[in-house]
């Protein structure tokens, strides 16, 4: 079962956190991780390059630590996903 917690962006595109690791990790913790994520630009509509590409819209991946755990985070354009590690 995955818990989704749903915010909105600067320009106020919703976006959301998609809680898929079966943690049952609190929901004001979710908040506050897509909070961060707001705040950080993490939505949206980014092209990355270098000299040979561009890279439009391909997924984000990181990795967060909530209390004592350590999960795999992967951004997609107004979507984040908190997955086991």
């Amino acid at each position: 079962m995955s818990l989704r917690v749903e915010g909105r962006t600067a320009r106020g595109r919703i976006c959301e956190l998609v809680d898929q690791t079966g943690d049952e990790i609190p929901a004001p913790e979710l908040e506050r991780l897509l909070a961060d994520l707001i705040a950080g630009g993490a939505f949206g509509f980014r092209a990355k390059g270098t000299a040979d590409a561009v890279a439009l819209g391909e997924p984000e991946f990181a990795h967060v630590q909530i209390g004592e755990r350590l999960y795999r985070l992967i951004v997609e354009r107004y979507t984040a996903r908190l997955d086991r590690f």
